[in-house]
């Protein structure tokens, strides 16, 4: 089973002063919201996402040859997108399945909210995660339409080194694509 491990886990922290609310009983609320729901979305994994990822992070695509720039407003050139069936690399998955949210339901970081506990506690901070990829090497590849699954793995109320409050969220989503599970994605 191959593995990336980042750190990566979604977490909100506030300060015990400013509460009217305890960490406690906010997880407890949430935890009834989401507990036993799956969010699912589908998408095409398209060549396109991949080359603006690459283009981002000044990395090659593999199986692209050419990836020269063209004069057009995109700024790729149609001959260097990957051809269908090229797998996407390791954790570049990430640039598909983004918010669906008009920008003013974002976060303040431009995060999706919809797992996200109440206020107070609206501060994310990364704290760990793990990225699972299917043992049989069935890998997510350009052209398929994919599967996201969501769910809500954990919540924990927490009392930080300094002494504020916080909540921590463990949130499991699975990819799945005409071959059947890919990689899990836990955060």
């Amino acid at each position: 089973m191959s593995q990336i491990r980042h750190f990566f886990t979604s977490a909100v922290k506030r300060n015990v002063n400013t509460s009217t609310s305890s960490a406690s009983s906010i997880s407890q609320a949430f935890r009834a919201r989401f507990e036993n729901k799956r969010f699912i979305r589908s998408q095409l994994l398209d060549a396109n996402q991949l080359l603006k990822l690459a283009a981002t992070l000044q990395r090659n695509v593999p199986n692209v040859k050419n990836a020269a720039k063209s004069s057009t407003d995109s700024g790729m050139n149609i001959a260097s997108c990957p051809a269908n069936g090229t797998p996407v690399p390791p954790g570049h998955h990430l640039v598909y399945f983004t918010p669906e949210s008009p920008e003013f339901e974002l976060g303040l970081d431009g995060s999706d909210k919809s797992f996200n506990p109440e206020s107070p506690f609206t501060r994310r901070m990364w704290a760990g995660g793990r990225i699972t990829w299917a043992e049989d090497g069935n890998l997510l590849r350009i052209g398929q339409t994919v599967i996201e699954t969501t769910e809500l793995k954990s919540v924990e109320p927490k009392v930080g080194k300094v002494g504020g409050e916080m909540i921590v969220v463990g949130v499991k989503k699975t990819f799945t694509n005409d071959q059947g599970h890919a990689l899990t994605d836990e955060r």
